[in-house]
């Protein structure tokens, strides 16, 4: 689904470079640049898509450096709203346990968990679902990319607007 829906955007976008973390995967030391070169940072949800430290990696820096945030529903891979916003309001200890190792790779990369855990809570649940379903007919995918341009066109980078101190009371 993620090289089909590039594709379509650079298709739609007039030729605009799309970068796909999964093509640079020889230096991610390099992610962090790309993810803040981009005018908006496209979130194809999965079941495991938040269970996996770069894209937790590219969701932190994006919100660090205002990089707007699109989310798409992809139909068929699981993703649980609710399972989800549980996980990242308790990222600090439910990573690790979902995802051994993951933890460690985050810390090395610089991130805070608890930190990363509070930004990411406290946007990702508001970012609005563009529905994907790649067995759709012609005319549904056709249209679900064209809302997902729409989207990008559209989008905006969301403040936190819950202090750390009130986010963690209330956790």
């Amino acid at each position: 689904e993620a090289r089909f829906i590039k594709s379509e955007l650079e298709r739609l976008l007039g030729g605009a470079d799309v970068f796909l973390d999964s093509d640079d995967l020889k230096d991610l030391r390099q992610l962090g640049s790309h993810v803040t070169n981009s005018a908006v940072l496209v979130l194809l949800q999965s079941a495991e898509v938040l269970l996996r430290p770069w894209c937790v990696f590219e969701l932190c820096t994006a919100i660090d450096a205002n990089v707007p945030i699109v989310a798409v529903t992809v139909e068929g891979k699981g993703y649980d709203f609710a399972d989800a916003g549980q996980l990242l309001l308790h990222l600090d200890t439910a990573l690790e346990e979902r995802n051994p190792g993951a933890s460690e790779v985050l810390s090395s990369a610089g991130i805070d968990l608890v930190e990363a855990a509070w930004k990411l809570s406290t946007t990702i649940p508001n970012v609005i679902s563009v529905h994907f379903n790649p067995s759709g007919s012609q005319n549904n995918i056709a249209a679900s990319i064209l809302d997902l341009v729409e989207a990008i066109y559209g989008a905006n980078s969301r403040p936190i607007d819950t202090p750390f101190e009130q986010w963690a009371a209330h956790r």
